[in-house]
Order: C-alpha cells, then sequence, then structure tokens
C-alpha cells in the first residue's frame, strides 16, 4: 500500500477516510506469485476527536472486501446476488462477483441517474441488462459510498400471482350464479342449462386441483344425462357459499400477517404500486387515505434489564403498546404499528396536517401508560412529512438517524425531524473543555471536574453538534479516565468497576455518563488518596527507625530522604503531615526523650549521655537541656533520686 493516503488525509478537515478497494498480495515478500486478496482500508486520525490537519498522527485499519459482502448476504439473503456498494465515482467497491470490484459503472444510465440525483436515498425504474427492474439505492454519508439493489419486476408480481388466478376462478362462479338466476326466471331453460352444467363439470377440476381449501366443491360429475340439472346447480352454489366462507375466514386468520408484511414493505421500500398498497390497506379494513405520512419508531428503554424476558412476555408488552398505539387513530390522525427487531416498534403515521403538536400530546401520553404498566420508558422518532405513502421508507430511514439522539435527549419522548440538522454540523466541542478535563483529573481536583461535566452536558443537549462526534468526546474522556488509572497502577477494589469500557457501553444517556465519569473520577481519586496515605505511614515509620538507629549521628534531613529514596521537600511535607512538627523539631524532642530516659534509668554520665543522643559537646547538651525543661541534666537526675528516698 503505498502512502499516497497520509498526504490525502494531513489536508482533511475531517476525522476519518476510507481507502478503496484494491487487491493485496498475501505474502508481502513475494507479491508477483502470491494469492491476492481484496482489501479497503479505513484512516482515522489520533487522537479521535481531531482532524486530519490537526492530529498527532494516523491509525490505518485494512478490512477485507469480503465482510461487506457477507454483511449484505446476512441481513438480505434472499437479495444478496443483486446488491452491491459503489463509490461516490461509480467505481464498485463491493459485489457478490469478485471480477466486478474496481469496474467502473457511472456509463450505465441507472448509475447516472443515481449520481445525478444528490438524495441520500430512493428508488427508480430502469432497464439493466435488457431486463426492467426496480433500483433502489441508500448512500453512506460519511463515506459517500452507495448501496445499490438490482431487483427485476417480474419478482414483485409473482407474489401476487396466487391470488389473481383465485379472483380469477371467484370471477367464473360469480358469473355462473348470474346466469343460474337468470335461467331460473327465463321460459326457455333447456339451452342455457346445459351450457352452464359444462362450464361447471369443466371448472370442477381445475378448481379443486389449484385451490387447497377446508372444504373443495364436491359435485358428482358422473350423473347421467338425465339427471337433475337444477340439482347440480343447487349443488354448485352450496358449495361455492362453503369456499366463500371458507375463503372469507382464511382472509380473517391472515389480516395480521397481510398487515404486518404491508408496514414492513412500506417502511423497507418493497412497494413500489400504490394501487398494490390501496388494495391490500382495504384488505386489511383500514383507510389511509390522507394526503401527508410519516414513519415513527418507538424504542422502548427499561429502569431495570429486560433481557431476562421471554420471547412470549417481550411480545405481550410490545403488543399492548401497539394496540395502545393504534386507539389513539381518529379521522385527523391514523397509527397502524408492527414489530420491529429488538426494543424497537414501527409506526406509519397518516395526517391531515403536518402539525405535530397532537402526535406530541399522544406520545407523552404513551410515554406515562408503558411506565405505570410495564415501568418501562419509551422514546420516539417522528421521521420528517411525504406526501406519497410509497415515500415513507424514507421517513423511516429518518428515525433511524434520529433514535441516534436519544441518548443526549433522555427526558424528551419524541424526537422531531427538526434535529437532523445535527447531521449535518461541523463544529466540535472546544479542546479546551478535554484538556481542562484531564488537568483537572491530574491535580484530583473533583469540583472542577464536575463543573466539566456539566459543561459538558449542556453542550450536549443545546449545541449542534453531531451524534457521533459527541460519541467520540465521550469515548476520549473514558479514555482519558482509563490511561490515568494505568499510568497511576491503580487498582479497583470492586471487580465490577475493573472493565470501565464495558460500564461506558451499558450506560443509557448523557446524563447517566456525565454522573458515571465523575463517580468513577471521584473513586480513582479517593482510592489513590487512600493509597498514598498507607505507603506515606510506611515511608514514615522507616524514617523514624532510621533517624532512631542513627539518633548518635548529626542526622539531616537529606541523608533520610535518601534513605528512603523520597525528596526533601516530600519529607518534610510528610513529617509535618503525620507528626504534627517539622523534621528538625521531631530529631530534636527524640534526642531529649532518649536523654531523659539515660538520666533516669542509667548511671551513664553527662558526657556520656549527650555523646549517646548525638549532641556533639557536654556543655551545648547541657544548655539545650536546660532551655527545654528548666533543669540541668544533673539537677534532673538528682531531683529523681530525692524523690525515690522520701518514698
Amino acid at each position: 500500500m503505498n502512502q499516497d493516503w497520509i498526504n490525502e488525509m494531513s489536508g482533511k478537515n475531517t476525522s476519518h477516510i476510507w481507502l478503496e478497494t484494491r487487491k493485496v498480495p498475501l505474502n508481502l515478500e513475494r507479491p508477483d506469485t502470491s494469492l491476492k486478496i481484496n482489501l479497503l482500508t479505513y484512516v482515522r486520525s489520533y487522537p479521535v476527536i481531531s482532524t486530519g490537519i490537526n492530529s498527532d498522527g494516523f491509525i490505518a485499519i485494512d478490512i477485507n472486501e469480503s465482510i461487506f459482502s457477507d454483511l449484505i448476504k446476512m441481513s438480505a439473503p434472499s437479495e444478496y446476488t443483486n446488491t452491491f456498494i459503489i463509490s461516490g465515482t461509480g467505481e464498485i467497491i463491493s459485489h457478490p462477483e469478485k471480477d466486478m470490484l474496481n469496474e467502473c459503472l457511472n456509463d450505465q444510465k441507472y448509475i447516472e441517474h443515481i449520481l445525478d440525483s444528490r438524495m441520500l436515498y430512493g428508488s427508480t425504474v430502469d432497464e439493466v441488462n435488457g431486463v426492467k427492474s426496480m433500483i433502489s439505492y441508500t448512500s453512506f454519508p460519511d463515506t459517500g459510498w452507495i448501496l445499490i439493489n438490482i431487483t427485476p419486476l417480474s419478482q414483485f408480481y409473482e407474489k401476487t400471482a396466487s391470488l389473481t388466478r383465485m379472483l380469477v376462478i371467484l370471477c367464473l362462479m360469480s358469473i355462473i350464479i348470474g346466469t343460474v338466476i337468470a335461467s331460473l326466471i327465463t321460459k326457455n331453460l333447456y339451452n342455457p342449462l346445459k351450457l352452464l352444467l359444462d362450464k361447471i363439470r369443466s371448472l370442477i377440476g381445475n378448481v379443486n386441483a389449484g385451490i387447497k381449501r377446508s372444504r373443495q366443491l364436491v359435485i358428482n360429475t358422473g350423473i347421467q344425462h338425465k339427471a337433475n340439472e337444477f340439482k347440480i346447480i343447487d349443488n354448485a352454489i352450496d358449495n361455492l357459499y362453503l369456499t366463500i366462507d371458507d375463503l372469507t375466514k382464511t382472509l380473517k386468520n391472515n389480516i395480521p400477517i397481510i398487515k404486518y408484511n404491508l408496514i414492513m414493505g412500506l417502511l423497507h421500500n418493497q412497494i413500489i404500486n400504490v394501487n398494490e398498497a390501496r388494495e391490500k390497506f382495504r384488505l386489511i379494513n383500514i383507510d389511509m387515505d390522507f394526503p401527508y405520512y410519516a414513519a415513527m419508531t418507538i424504542e422502548i428503554e427499561s429502569l431495570r434489564d429486560i433481557s431476562y424476558l421471554s420471547v412470549e412476555n417481550m411480545h405481550f408488552l410490545k403488543y399492548n403498546l401497539i394496540d395502545e398505539t393504534e386507539k389513539n387513530s381518529n379521522d385527523s390522525l391514523k397509527f397502524i404499528a408492527v414489530d420491529l427487531p429488538d426494543f424497537r416498534i414501527g409506526v406509519i403515521v397518516g395526517a391531515t396536517t403536518t402539525d405535530e403538536k397532537e402526535i406530541g400530546k399522544i406520545v407523552s401520553n404513551l410515554s406515562s401508560y408503558a411506565y405505570n404498566s410495564f415501568y418501562v420508558t419509551i422514546t420516539a422518532a417522528l421521521g420528517r412529512w411525504v406526501d406519497n405513502i410509497l415515500n415513507v421508507h424514507n421517513s423511516f430511514n429518518d428515525t433511524k438517524t434520529l433514535l441516534k439522539y436519544r441518548f443526549f435527549y433522555p427526558h424528551v419522548p419524541l424526537l422531531h425531524a427538526d434535529t437532523l440538522e445535527r447531521e449535518n454540523c461541523q463544529e466540535h466541542i472546544p479542546p479546551g473543555l478535554i484538556m481542562k478535563f484531564q488537568e483537572s483529573l491530574k491535580l484530583q481536583n473533583i469540583n472542577r471536574i464536575k463543573e466539566l461535566m456539566d459543561k459538558f452536558r449542556s453542550l450536549c443537549s443545546k449545541g449542534g453538534y453531531s451524534a457521533d462526534h459527541l460519541n467520540q468526546v465521550m469515548f476520549e474522556f473514558v479514555n482519558i479516565v482509563s490511561r490515568y488509572i494505568r499510568d497511576m497502577k491503580y487498582q479497583f477494589k470492586d471487580i465490577e468497576k475493573k472493565d470501565i469500557y464495558a460500564v461506558f457501553k451499558n450506560i443509557n444517556n448523557v446524563n447517566e455518563f456525565c454522573d458515571w465519569i465523575v463517580e468513577l473520577a471521584r473513586s480513582v481519586i479517593n482510592g489513590l488518596n487512600e493509597r498514598a496515605e498507607s505507603q506515606n505511614a510506611i515511608l514514615i515509620n522507616e524514617a523514624k527507625r532510621y533517624i532512631y538507629n542513627n539518633i548518635k549521628k548529626d542526622i539531616s534531613l537529606n541523608e533520610v530522604a535518601e534513605h528512603i529514596n523520597i525528596s526533601p521537600a516530600y519529607l518534610s511535607k510528610l513529617f509535618k503531615e503525620n507528626t504534627g512538627v517539622n523534621f528538625v523539631t521531631y530529631v530534636k524532642e527524640l534526642k531529649f526523650e532518649l536523654a531523659m530516659d539515660l538520666l533516669l534509668n542509667s548511671d551513664l554520665t553527662i558526657q556520656q549521655i549527650a555523646h549517646e543522643v548525638g549532641f556533639n559537646t557536654p556543655a551545648y547538651f547541657i544548655q539545650q537541656f536546660k532551655a527545654r525543661y528548666g533543669y540541668t541534666p544533673n539537677s534532673f537526675r538528682k531531683q529523681k533520686s530525692f524523690l525515690e528516698t522520701e518514698q
């Protein structure tokens, strides 16, 4: 890999770039003969909140192109062979057929349309290799890449073929019934009845063979020419009634499935015909004829861990919320909701106006219901309004982006589409905030740390910063604390606190994050202080022991500090904090204590005692002793002897 990307990244005012697919030999020592793999490279500035211009360095990560293909295959296996990724210039970056990689498609008409549209997502119908196809695309704003899916239109119509055949049969049956009724009131019955009977006999086999149901048409086709034609018609009508009744029950039982597939199809841009959508809404008896439509996604968050819930209980919770959501429908506002993966519910909203005040009230009431009934909280995201229900998938994509901001608006039940403006914000949190946090942590100033986190909390909600940037800043805060813990060689007593990145991952909102960072810093600072106190006590005891063992010498502060391997200034500070007196005073007091003990409990002379406790001359010892106690050493000893004689 050449180094041109370094120059490119150095001139970028962004924090990262992607290098497009290229072939790289597995064996770099033998590039000409080695097998080659397709790699993309993600380049990131360091530190993570910097841009290419002001960074200290770069991190480059090679990623196998097959990872992108596998992700597409896992998420949409049936669409895998028709889905690929191109760059902003039309060059293929990822494709199921590896021979297509790096091929430029900008000469294709549909690619020109997509590149010229400048839209983040959309769909169009065009010919691809001579086949009329539905072409759907979604852009990745951070990379400029475009995910494209091509599906022949014929695949969309295959799903309705069986239903079409059923409708044809039902229509034929209706014609037969009409003919029978007309025949009953006609004088000349024989010829029409004969034609009708022949038609019924010819249909019996096809209908019974092609349609699976609980009751099949049962008519004795072996009757003779002289059989009662009216009996045959009567049996046909009875069986037709039973068939229609069965079909009605089947349709009623399948309404939830039809509804789910319809809503999911609209949300994921899989329904391209408005008439098809209207017909399916009619089948499930829902009127969705409104001038405006929007998607809304509801995310469920528990005040306690709900991951332990069984599948049945989770469905019970979500279906109750779906039912409560749809109950709020009225003539001017319609809600249709379905279960989405994880802890989300998808909703299509039809409205006569784009005023969102009533929706806000409904979501607020729904939030109260969720909390009071299930002890869970919810956050809803409402995408931008569209005037065609087939475009509601664009609004649904908006909700996915909006829910990234749920973390930074913890007490807002409904996120509106105007928040999407933050996605295009290029501003960064002031670097001074992070630098001050790092300095305050080193100085162990917990009050200052709290002030800085309150400032960050305010910037998250009131500033226009993008969610991705704020997540980077939070990650940098955690990195600073982690590096400080590592540098100070600190170990948490509570084992659960050791993996702070795991704790960070499970935090639900910015308030929890800021409080957690403050408490984490407080815990580390207190732990370091406790450790320091314990270590200081060890140092002081070692210093005292050295002084006692060397009391005969003229001991200096520098000598003791060197012995215990700390600075003289720090030793002086420790003595003051632990003994209440400075080093010189402590040594002098110890000399006097030892001298008094020798005077009272030994027969040593004054000269010998002065030497034992480290005074240079007996005269200086006598002078200092008298200044301290008001007696000369000899007078002090005699007074002690006098007291013993009196006793």
